[in-house]
Order: C-alpha cells, then structure tokens, then sequence
C-alpha cells in the first residue's frame, strides 16, 4: 500500500461507540463516524448487539435436511411432486426447517443492521448476510425500517452502509445513550407505520439532541486542549481531559474526535454524580492510535483506577476524581511515542489520476461491495490539483463541493463531508483569507492540495456526471513534486 502523508484532518472512520460501560472491550475501533449502535440495542446488552450477525447465519447441515435423503434413494429424492415450483419444501425440507429457514430470512435485515453499526469485518459470512440483508432492507415491509428512513429523508431503493451506519445506526443508539432502549425496541416491533413514525420522530430528535452535546463537548475539549498548549508550549503524548458536566455516554465520541484532530491517545473523563460540588468519581472512555497500546497503559495504571476495560485502541476506566492529575501524570511518564508516531498517515490503494475515472471503473469497483470495515472502498490519491472554486452545500452549509483541476488540466467536482468548519480554518490560515474569498467567488486563487478520494458518480435529474468524495487533503510542500 501506498501512504499520503496528512497535514490535517483523518478520515473519518467507520465506528461504533460503545461508550459509558465499565467493560468496553466493545468500543474497539473509534467512533468518528458516530456510528452507534446495533438494531437489536433494544436489548441493552452489547454482546448481545455484536451476536445479532450471527443469527442469520443458520446451520447449514440442519436447513439442509432433507427427509428422503436418508434413504439413499436418488429417485426418491428427485421424485417430488412439487420439485418444479422450486419452492425448498418441494425438496423434501421437513416443515420445522422449513419454518427456521423463513425465520431466518425475517431476522437477515436486523442481522444485516446489526453487522454494520457493531462494525464487524464485511468479509466471509458477513459480507453475505450485509449484501442480502440491504437487498431485503430496500424492498421491507418492517415499519420501524420504513419510518426511520422516512424521518432522515433517506430513500431506501438508494440504501447503502453508510446510511445504516451513519444515519439509522446513530438514532437507535440515540435512545441508549441519552434517555433509554424502549423506544428502540418499540420502533423495531412495530406493526404499522402509524405506531412507528412518532417513535421514530423521537429517535431522530434525540439523535440530534446527542449531535448538538457532542458538538459542545467537543468545542470545550478543543479548548482546553489549546490552552495545555499554550500554557506548556507543546501538545502532551497522551491527552487526558476532564469535562464537568458532559453525558458520560458522550466521552468516547468527543475522545474520538479529539484523537482524530491531533492524533495522539485521548481521554475524556465525566463525572458520575452530575449533582452540585465536586465529584468523588470519574468515569471516561479513551480512543488510542496505532502505535499506542491504551489497554497496556492503563494496567500499568491500575493503582489509580477503580476499574478499566478494553484494547489496544479503546478503552472505558472509572476511577476516584482525586486521582486526576496523577493519572493524567503516570500515563505521559510513562509514555514511549515519538514525534514520528505522531505523523498521521493514510494508506491508498495507488497513486491515480483523475483522467482514468470513468462510469465502467466505477460499476466494476461496485462488485466490491459492500464495502465497510475490512473490505474498504478502494481509496486513490493525486497529489496536485489546483482549487478553481469552493461552494459551501448542504441545509446548514457545513459541507464544500470543489471544482478541482489536475496538472494535465483534467477537470471534476470533488466533495468534502468531514469536518467543513476545520477545512475551512486550514486553508484560510494555511494561503490567506484573501484566497479563500477569491475560491468561494470562483475567481483565480493559490490554492493547490494533495487530494486522497473515492470516485463515483452523481446522478441528477436524469443526468450523470463524474465526481470524487474527498478523504483526506494536505498542502503541497514541495511542488516539484
């Protein structure tokens, strides 16, 4: 694999946030994408949420058991009345398995829902059961499915993994992280989409209630990050930060976010007891980078907790507030990174110009999907193009679309959904504000970066029109390059 150095932001990555449990072995794989949650969180139990994939998965030699096959007799076998209506009882499935299979196939959606948001490895078995279950998924008659993709705006003839992930997913644990499972499970077991609209309604007010608290948890984090900085001169190895006051489900989240802007483990810390005063316990979740084992380090730190769990990249730990600063103290102490360990990296699948993008190379990266965690979209970089325009999208602006030309004078429309408020930051501070007005009027301006992206293409209104999603951007330090 290829690697891009970053100068700015990382890729949004596909997560699931586990968070505010004392074991969070579950937590695993960072949370930036602010996936949530599993279709079957209305169980409360994240072990249970991880094994709904399973459930679709059956026992092949059981579905599979044919009653005449055990005589042996291949005429018997083949000699079934009903064989031309390629029904599977027609060949000799005896009603019980009969009935397990139909079962099996009503729960696929669920376990297809489930595989995604617990961000399970889309290869083998899962990647089977994730195709077949959004098949199912865009043709389904379950009304909570329905209306919660009516409340996002989300056409299900169109549905993909993000949508699951990034839309649905983040609703249903909406309901667990801030007030409780019932609506989720309700919405799920509905009957008609009378009875699930307005718990669906509920869930996505809650899902942007939990936006809004992880957006303000997110700034106060930012800025004691920014005033350690500038009070010690420099960025701490591990980052250890405490906010009173934020919903303990919300840490891991705002951890993740944080890591993702400076690249270096992070830690957000809670109070248990929300009442007034000071607080006896702190609970928090931490995301790590792959060159720091959190769980390693917080064994090494056991005296000062009262409990911990998790991996090398995450983690959950409780442990007495008067702890704090010797915590935060042991783990930087402690610490063996490097500056180098620091350096964000992307890995590509090769170097492309855009000139080779066309609707054929995109229908045949199409037989990939779906794509997700362990099978990723093929990812490509170009490392010059000059920005000839910049147009704020989207209902709150917070997105770009880019025209964006190559040095072979190739021209495409490239699209930024990460964070649109920190790009436009890096680029007023990085070529000037001048620069930056001169691109949202279309008019000439300096700006050149080094694009990471996925092609595709966007289809309105009948007509097609090539574009790329951008990943990550960086400057052009060296332009003989």
């Amino acid at each position: 694999m290829e690697e891009l150095e970053k100068d700015s932001l990382s890729k949004t990555r596909t997560a699931v946030c586990v968070d505010g449990t004392e074991n969070e072995a579950a937590a695993a794989t960072g949370d930036d994408a602010e996936m949530a949650g599993c279709a079957a969180a209305a169980s409360g139990d994240d072990a249970e949420m991880a094994g709904c994939a399973a459930a679709a998965s059956g026992d092949d030699a059981e579905m599979t058991d044919c009653p005449a096959a055990a005589t042996g007799d291949a005429a018997e076998m083949a000699d079934c009345a009903a064989a031309a209506t390629g029904d599977a009882s027609a060949f000799g499935l005896n009603p019980a398995n009969t009935r397990r299979i139909r079962l099996l196939e009503s729960l696929l959606e669920l376990a297809a829902f489930a595989t995604i948001t617990d961000v399970c490895d889309l290869t083998d078995e899962n990647r089977i059961i994730v195709k077949e279950g959004l098949a199912r998924m865009r043709r389904t008659s379950r009304p909570g499915l329905r209306a919660l993709a009516s409340v996002n705006s989300v056409s299900l003839d169109n549905l993909t993994p993000y949508h699951i992930g990034f839309v649905f997913g983040p609703c249903i644990n909406a309901a667990g992280r801030l007030s409780g499972v019932k609506d989720a499970f309700t919405l799920l077991e509905a009957e008609s989409l009378d009875e699930a609209w307005p718990v669906a309604a509920r869930l996505k007010e809650l899902n942007d209630s939990r936006k809004y608290l992880t957006q303000q948890g997110t700034e106060q984090a930012a800025q004691q990050l920014n005033d350690i900085e500038k009070r010690t001169g420099c960025l701490p190895k591990v980052v250890v930060l405490y906010l009173k006051g934020c919903h303990e489900s919300l840490a891991g989240i705002i951890a993740g976010r944080i890591r993702e802007s400076c690249n270096r483990p992070t830690i957000v810390l809670t109070d248990t007891d929300k009442s007034a005063g000071t607080p006896s316990m702190l609970k928090g979740s931490g995301r790590s980078i792959e060159a720091y084992n959190m769980f390693d380090a917080l064994q090494r730190c056991r005296g000062l907790l009262d409990h911990f769990g998790g991996h090398p990249m995450a983690a959950g730990m409780t442990l007495p507030a008067a702890n704090l600063d010797d915590f935060r103290t042991r783990l930087n102490d402690e610490c063996a990174l490097s500056e180098e360990d620091f350096i964000p990296t992307i890995d590509i699948d090769v170097p492309m110009p855009i000139g080779y993008i066309s609707e054929k190379l995109i229908e045949e990266f199409r037989l990939l999907e779906p794509t997700g965690k362990g099978n990723p979209q093929p990812l490509f970089a170009e490392n010059y193009f000059r920005i000839r325009s910049i147009r704020p999208i989207g209902k709150e602006r917070r997105f770009f679309r880019l025209s964006v030309m190559n040095r072979s004078g190739s021209v495409i429309d490239a699209l930024y959904f990460n964070d649109g408020e920190q790009f436009a930051a890096d680029l007023r501070e990085y070529f000037g504000e001048k620069a930056w007005n001169d691109a949202l009027l279309g008019h000439p301006n300096p700006i050149e970066l080094m694009l990471a992206y996925y092609p595709g293409v966007n289809e309105y209104q009948g007509m097609k029109n090539l574009q790329i999603i951008i990943s990550h951007y960086s400057f052009i330090r060296n332009k003989n390059t």
